[in-house]
């Protein structure tokens, strides 16, 4: 098989988005090396998905998972899952349920806790959309150029896929599933069994619309539900204000779910790009989103993910496409998987498949993989972040860092003894541990007054070492209490120690000059004096140098705050000023917006021949000549096509009120021609259009072989070359612009080979002439479907057909089967099937004793059990009892290549005692 007719296309088409996966579907385990999703408003993203995924001109086939408008979803409750057990009775249940208006409708049938076709009485999930919608849908799907496979129901596979998710997680909370659609969206409560429960909340992408245009004062609805779809825009500041009616119909809803609560959601129906939609309604329901291990879930499904595919980039609401593809298989396209059964009336690829009696192993052991939660604490990166919130806090710390605050100290020692020279020293010395921010001049301390709160943490740091707590002990200075006002109480500290030790100077000081003057005294001279008058000048200038350097601190401290000030005044200022700036373009842009969006315009367009389709976008093509009005402003491109002509392309620019005219457009005619050869030559030939009951004779061209016809126009023709005896040889031919079909009408014979198991049985043609006995070859057959009867005594006839074709050898084979032979069920193609079971009549005595019985028996071609044995019985009356019901049985024959053969079957009954 090529690559191309093995690349299989997995499409999720929803009310609002598109999803599509691209695997190639003869791999196991598969690849997924393409899955995007667009906006179905945007029909120019739409095409370019389109383009970009699949080849030009070639046609994809399909898995469909469809997620319409409108569409209804049903969860049964026991009554219901009791009565309502068949296809038949699903049907009477949705006429009942969905109204006259939307029958008949297309529905997926599936039990709840499994996702397998309901037995027994289990309960079940439905999902049913109207037969119109889906017309709708897959005609739509069928343009895009793909062939449809099987068509799904995308909310049962992704609550599947959510389950197996979940189940891979080992997580024992439930996942809320949100499935929004436009008025309304249905709430599944996920497990790991599968759904649990199910309920609507009346709110929907409508709610979502009216809320947007109300947060954001938009003049329309469908501006504000354009607007939601916008990937640039951003919603941070709205996201919890629009979310709000939508959050508010699941919170009155979430009730009906049960007692168990939900830990995490994940919401269907909305873009991936659209993931704060999500994020708020987690929020506003205290909820988290959901965030599966893709990647240990790809393991489970068994996928892998190539080309730009990577586990990290699939959003929760593509894992439904994931499950399809895993699920998918096409040897059976019919075929009903778990959460994956076709939707009832739609086409598939080929019959279904009917598997054999024996259950397939099931996956639950390859499924448990490494628990997924490690995934989650990855979130708290978010968290992380908010710490940093706290960080302007650090900000007012900033403010205490001017170490001015010595100068008060200093003022208190301004008056102390006559000998503040030595003061002067040690006030200088407390500065060096803070050189950086005290030493420069009054112009540098804004500077470090402005860094970020780093810098202002580090201040708090440094008194700590120092820690002089001791030092503070003169409580005699209380002046210092105030200043620990700010958060860092200990910078103070500092400050304490320079004061405590300005009085023991002076106090050393002033004995000195008490000595020095007794000493003057004593020894009676003018040096006293005059070393008095000395100490007196030092006195003096020391206090000047003093009060110098207070005057200092207290200039630098005011300049300080003064330039502090002026520079929160000017950042509020230019704050302010982009705030009204903000404001004012969004006026503006509003405005602006809004006189757009209402203004219209057209155009008007004619061609030559008439009767062009014009398109223009995604609307509706129309026949030229035409005259479009009411469009909305700016430049289109517009298609001009007709079939068998050059197709046209042309640019409008759409003004306010006017009607621009295109002219005429002259359409160029496509013509080409067809080469004709025959083995033998000198046939005659006829070239007639394929597709047309009723063909004019001026668009017949005959003659004989070899020939070479032109001029015909594109479009697809019928070739016949005929020869006497034979049948025609026929082809059909695309002309295409300016190329060349080549045909060559060959007359060459077939042969057929037949042989039997056993051998030498009689081949009848046609079921009429005998042609001979196997194994037999005929040779120089005429090409063409031929039928050939195999028959031997005590047999039963095996019918052959198949088709000679030129130039090879048809290859049949018959095996003879005994007519009343009993078969083992290890020879047959498909086994018998119980259709009707009857229970054994017990009596009271057998129900308490209980038991065990093994009845083997012999189902006949009609399905009628005999030949009835009891192989084993714990008690000969119960053997007797079960060998009466077992004769009550009817089983579907068992089969080989499709007919019904005797086959021999054990049934086992067993009773447990019952007190």
């Amino acid at each position: 098989m090529s690559a191309t007719d093995s690349t299989g296309y997995f499409i999720e088409l929803g009310e609002n988005n598109l999803i599509i996966a691209r695997t190639n579907l003869s791999q196991r385990p598969r690849t997924v090396d393409e899955l995007r999703e667009v906006w179905l408003g945007d029909a120019a993203a739409v095409d370019g998905l389109i383009g970009e995924i699949k080849p030009t001109g070639s046609t994809g086939k399909a898995v469909t998972l469809l997620r319409l408008k409108p569409r209804a979803s049903f969860l049964a409750d026991s009554a219901q899952a009791q009565k309502i057990k068949t296809p038949i009775a699903v049907e009477e249940f949705l006429k009942e349920s969905l109204g006259a208006e939307n029958v008949p409708a297309n529905w997926a049938w599936a039990a709840s806790k499994d996702g397998r076709l309901p037995e027994n009485g289990a309960q079940w999930v439905l999902d049913a959309t109207p037969v119109s919608a889906t017309d709708e849908a897959l005609a739509k799907i069928k343009a895009w150029s793909f062939e449809l496979l099987r068509s799904e129901s995308a909310p049962l596979s992704l609550a599947g896929a959510l389950a197996t998710a979940v189940r891979t997680a080992q997580a024992g909370v439930p996942v809320l599933f949100c499935d929004v659609a436009e008025a309304r969206t249905h709430l599944y409560l996920i497990t790991a069994q599968g759904i649990s429960a199910h309920t609507t909340a009346e709110a929907g992408f409508d709610a979502l619309a009216g809320s947007t245009q109300e947060a954001l004062g938009l003049k329309f609805r469908g501006s504000a539900a354009r607007l939601l779809f916008n990937e640039t825009y951003d919603f941070a500041d709205s996201a919890a204000k629009i979310v709000e009616p939508l959050a508010s119909g699941i919170k009155n809803s979430l009730p009906s779910l049960g007692a168990v609560a939900p830990a995490s959601i994940v919401c269907g129906g909305i873009l991936a790009k659209q993931a704060w939609i999500t994020q708020a309604l987690a929020s506003a329901l205290g909820l988290k989103p959901f965030a599966p291990d893709t990647a240990a879930l790809a393991s489970t499904l068994g996928l892998s993910f190539g080309g730009n595919v990577k586990a990290d980039t699939v959003a929760p609401s593509w894992l439904g496409v994931l499950g399809a593809v895993a699920a998918y298989d096409q040897r059976t396209p019919g075929a009903a998987t778990p959460w994956h059964s076709a939707l009832t009336g739609t086409p598939v690829a080929a019959p279904p498949f009917v598997p054999a009696i024996a259950p397939e192993p099931p996956k639950p052991a390859v499924v448990i993989t490494p628990p997924a939660k490690p995934a989650e604490p990855a979130k708290p990166v978010v968290p992380a972040i908010k710490p940093a919130e706290p960080a302007p806090a650090a900000k007012p710390a900033a403010v205490i860092t001017p170490p001015a605050k010595p100068a008060e100290p200093a003022k208190a020692a301004a008056p102390a003894a006559a000998k503040p020279a030595q003061p002067a020293t040690p006030v200088a010395k407390p500065a060096d541990p803070k050189a950086q921010g005290k030493q420069p001049d009054s112009k540098a301390a804004p500077v470090i007054a402005k860094p970020a709160p780093a810098p202002a943490q580090k201040g708090p740091a440094k008194p700590e070492p120092t820690k002089p707590s001791p030092a503070p002990a003169p409580s005699t200075k209380p002046a210092l209490a105030p200043v620990p006002s700010a958060a860092r109480p200990a910078t103070p500290a500092p400050f304490p120690k320079k004061k405590s030790n300005t009085p023991i100077i002076i106090a050393v000081a002033a004995a000195v000059v008490i000595a020095i003057v007794a000493f003057f005294v004593v020894s009676g001279g003018n040096k006293a004096k005059i070393e008095a008058d000395r100490l007196a000048e030092v006195e003096r200038r020391a206090a000047e140098e003093a009060a110098a350097r207070r005057q200092d601190a207290e200039k630098a401290k005011a300049n300080e705050e003064r330039l502090k000030k002026e520079a929160d005044e000017a950042r509020q200022k230019a704050l302010a000023d982009a705030e009204a700036l903000r404001l004012q373009s969004e006026q503006n842009l509003k405005s602006t917006t809004e006189r757009l969006l209402n203004a219209r315009g057209g155009f008007s367009i004619a061609t030559e021949p008439a009767g062009a389709s014009i398109s223009l976008g995604d609307r509706a093509p129309r026949t030229s000549p035409v005259t479009w009005n009411d469009l909305r402003l700016g430049r289109y491109d517009i298609t001009i096509s007709l079939n068998g002509y050059d197709s046209e392309q042309r640019s409008v620019e759409i003004k306010d009120s006017a009607i621009t005219d295109l002219g005429v457009v002259a359409l160029k005619r496509q013509v080409g021609s067809v080469d004709l050869n025959s083995d033998p030559a000198g046939l005659a030939y006829e070239i007639k259009p394929s597709g047309s009951l009723f063909v004019n004779a001026g668009d017949v061209r005959t003659g004989q072989t070899p020939a070479k016809v032109e001029d015909l126009p594109v479009g697809s023709y019928q070739v016949s070359i005929s020869r006497a005896n034979w049948p025609a040889y026929t082809s059909t031919v695309n002309i295409e612009r300016n190329g060349t079909a080549r045909v060559q009408g060959t007359f060459v014979g077939g042969s057929v080979t037949i042989t039997s198991s056993p051998s030498g049985a009689t081949v009848l043609r046609d079921n009429q002439s005998q042609v001979g006995v196997t194994p037999l070859t005929i040779n120089d057959l005429i090409p063409g479907t031929v039928t050939y009867t195999v028959t031997q005594r005590g047999m039963d006839p095996v019918p052959l057909t198949g088709k000679i074709e030129p130039g090879k050898t048809l290859a049949l084979n018959a095996t003879l089967l005994d007519s009343d032979r009993v078969m083992k069920l290890t020879e047959l193609d498909e086994r018998p099937v119980q259709i009707t079971i009857v229970e054994p009549e017990l009596t009271s005595a057998q129900q308490a004793d209980g038991g065990s019985v093994l009845i083997s028996l012999t189902v006949g071609k009609d399905g009628v059990p005999s030949d009835l044995k009891v192989d084993q019985a714990s008690n000969p009356n119960l053997g007797r009892v079960c060998l009466t019901a077992a004769a009550k049985w009817r089983f579907k024959p068992g089969t080989i290549k499709g007919k019904p053969v005797r086959s021999r079957v054990s049934i086992p009954f067993k009773f447990q005692p019952q007190s």
